[in-house]
């Protein structure tokens, strides 16, 4: 029986699970043609590697020879592959998600409460229009969030206000979902959402 029984352990399959690269907690993968080319036109990241398909080379090529700069800052960067290749590194592996295109880049920079807390004062001391805020508490579904990123932007919201706690902080799902406009809102992350109202 013993015998039987090792033999049926050696005998057993595991199924073959490929492992997404790991990347550090300040990095982020950006997927998706209008997330990709946002995140790059706006410069408000670090970028660290840049995943092209075959398809999309000569675009991304005509796209850095219209921008000097760019190309400079970028051509090292950047690697053909294919759809699988660009799949494995994202949290969503199907390639009409990333249409082609992924940057590895870093995650935008957040405001703290006294950072915002400072700029609306400086505003309203220099009798400057304040601006709109949006507030989220307790809203967990990055998808959600990106989607409303998306309608802010569309009614000029530019302040975002996230709670640190039971909140959807910055995904690769977030900036895909909101089609690359989270590169155009300023987000601030607070621990306490009643004391910032308050304050």
């Amino acid at each position: 029986n013993k015998k039987n029984n090792f033999q049926n352990k050696k005998h057993q399959k595991t199924p073959f699970k490929p492992s997404k690269p790991t990347i550090p907690s300040n990095k982020i993968w950006i997927f998706g043609k209008h997330p990709f080319y946002s995140s790059i036109k706006k410069q408000k990241r670090d970028f660290f590697q840049i995943l092209i398909s075959e398809n999309n080379q000569q675009e991304f090529h005509n796209f850095l020879e219209s921008n000097p700069k760019l190309k400079k800052k970028l051509s090292s960067l950047v690697k053909i592959c294919d759809g699988k290749t660009i799949a494995t590194n994202i949290d969503n592996p199907s390639p009409s998600s990333h249409q082609g295109y992924a940057i590895l880049a870093s995650k935008l920079k957040t405001k703290t409460q006294l950072d915002l807390l400072t700029n609306l004062h400086e505003l309203k001391e220099n009798d400057q229009n304040l601006p709109k805020l949006l507030i989220l508490d307790q809203i967990t579904d990055p998808h959600n969030i990106g989607a409303i990123i998306r309608s802010a932007v569309a009614f000029g919201i530019k302040e975002l206000i996230l709670s640190e706690h039971n909140c959807a902080n910055e995904t690769s799902t977030t900036i895909k979902t909101s089609v690359g406009l989270i590169e155009e809102i300023n987000i601030t992350i607070v621990t306490n959402i009643n004391n910032l109202i308050e304050k």
